[in-house]
């Protein structure tokens, strides 16, 4: 008996969710929706970090940042968008790709191509968590920020309170 035991509990633990989760696709769909937005008003998009898309934990530490920003000064962090890692962005040619993802209970991986227009593509990869029932973004890792958003909030930080 306990060996039938031992063979069988692989199967009852929970597997990873391959690419295809359609709830935490639309998730990152959701993230990116402003970039598609037919308005050649820019400044009617919010920064990443007004928007209410990340953990509470990485949401704290976002309003750390920003309540220590530099008045009238842009530093590693504020110059351009988390998401798009752009400064600006043609919404007629904008797209995005989740490419590979997982999903494991309340966690989820995410790999986005971005093309904010022909010739610039970028890639991030989104950590996400599932919290009051929506996904939301505990830590990005992209090109501005290759050891993690998380991380570079951090340092940010501290380099402002250095000064």
């Amino acid at each position: 008996m306990r060996k039938l035991l031992i063979c069988v509990s692989p199967l009852l633990a929970p597997a990873p969710v391959l690419a295809g989760d359609p709830e935490m696709e639309a998730a990152i769909d959701a993230l990116y929706a402003p970039y598609f937005a037919d308005t050649d008003d820019l400044e009617a998009t919010l920064p990443a970090w007004e928007r209410p898309i990340f953990s509470k934990d990485l949401a704290a530490l976002v309003e750390r940042w920003h309540a220590t920003l530099p008045a009238n000064e842009a530093d590693d962090l504020s110059g351009a968008d988390w998401l798009c890692q752009c400064q600006d962005w043609d919404a007629s040619t904008f797209s995005t790709e989740v490419f590979e993802s997982t999903v494991t209970g309340n966690t989820a991986n995410a790999n986005v191509r971005i093309v904010v227009f022909p010739g610039a593509e970028h890639k991030a990869a989104f950590h996400l968590v599932r919290e009051d029932g929506a996904w939301k973004i505990d830590d990005l890792v992209a090109s501005d920020f290759p050891d993690g958003l998380r991380q570079k909030l951090r340092e940010v930080i501290q380099g402002h309170a250095r000064q």
